[in-house]
């Protein structure tokens, strides 16, 4: 019997290999339940089409106000139904799938979204450090939509924002440091995998023997190789 659970993503240049870090959130929670599930790719000129032919509501708005189509998204066929943004996935899974593990354990929903939002505003300086190594890995059309529709980083001062970038993580350290092994303790939890996805897509742009690369692992005693070698195990379909 084919999954019921389909999780729409966006494609690379090499075949069957997820790279987005908004869509491995997605991959990481249902790995974690244990959910099967399948794959579909959209090109980053497909994602509006498909909202609109689908009737999915839109989570997220552009600096104009207009609708920002974003992945992931998945379908439930038990119940027929789109599920869109970066949390909503997981809480929907956790009420519908309540016999697997949960990614807000111990009702600390509104607590994760908040930590989502802290962690994005401290390393804001990843995504212009990536970007185009990131474009890179986009097969040509979606290059084409990311390179025309997202900011440039033609002129950032590298430099300076590896020492921002630096200095965020070392923020989010402090958050963490005493819990544990896990943002939580020792339970995995969604805002593990929020960073989770981060440190992949640093992995994944740069490559895992890149001076980048190392650079991040030596931070703040080697805090963010451990626990990206921790999360790699739900990187992996079930």
């Amino acid at each position: 019997m084919a999954p019921a659970i389909t999780l729409f993503d966006i494609p690379s240049v090499v075949p069957n290999q997820f790279w987005s870090p908004n869509t491995l959130k997605a991959r990481y929670v249902l790995n974690y339940k244990g959910i099967s599930f399948k794959t579909e790719w959209l090109e980053y000129p497909a994602i509006a089409p498909f909202y609109k032919k689908h009737g999915i509501a839109h989570t997220e708005t552009k600096p104009d106000g207009s609708p920002l189509y974003t992945l992931p998204v998945i379908h439930d066929a038990n119940v027929k139904k789109y599920i869109s943004g970066s949390t909503n996935f997981a809480s929907y899974l956790d009420a519908t799938y309540p016999n697997t593990p949960s990614a807000f354990p111990n009702s600390t929903e509104g607590l994760a979204r908040a930590f989502d939002a802290a962690l994005m505003d401290a390393v804001t300086p990843i995504w212009a450090l990536m970007f185009l190594n990131t474009a890179e890995l986009l097969n040509p059309e979606s290059k084409t939509f990311f390179l025309q529709t997202k900011y440039s980083a033609l002129e950032v001062d590298s430099v300076t924002e590896w020492a921002r970038l630096q200095s965020g993580f070392s923020k989010v350290a402090q958050w963490t440091n005493g819990m544990g092994n896990f943002v939580m303790g020792d339970t995995v939890s969604f805002p593990d995998f929020a960073i989770g996805v981060l440190l992949f897509a640093l992995r994944n742009a740069f490559g895992e023997d890149s001076e980048e690369w190392r650079r991040v692992v030596s931070w703040d005693g080697g805090k963010w190789e451990k626990l990206a070698g921790q999360l790699r195990k739900y990187e992996t379909e079930v």
